[in-house]
């Protein structure tokens, strides 16, 4: 499929989901506290990581990073596959 055709598709499926001059769909109020508490929550994890890297630093100094994962970071652990032996040459 070329991108042009997705393109064409794309914008076929979105008019037939919401044609134009439709109003977007209400959003209830319990959907409103939800963001808001999401929100929220996302500002006080601002804070503490802050404060949780000042005291990592102060542990630590400029090794940091190597203690302390930034904010929004994940790790995964990596495992190394088994390499089949290679037959002698010779």
């Amino acid at each position: 499929m070329t991108v042009a055709r997705a393109k064409v598709i794309g914008a076929a499926l979105q008019r037939l989901i919401r044609p134009n001059g439709a109003p977007p769909p209400p959003r209830s109020s319990g959907h409103i506290d939800v963001i808001a508490l999401r929100d929220r929550l996302w500002t006080v994890l601002l804070g503490v990581h802050a404060a949780m890297e000042r005291a990592a630093g102060a542990l630590w100094g400029s090794q940091l990073r190597q203690h302390v994962p930034p904010l929004r970071s994940r790790h995964v652990p990596r495992t190394k596959k088994p390499r089949a032996p290679v037959a002698p040459t010779g």
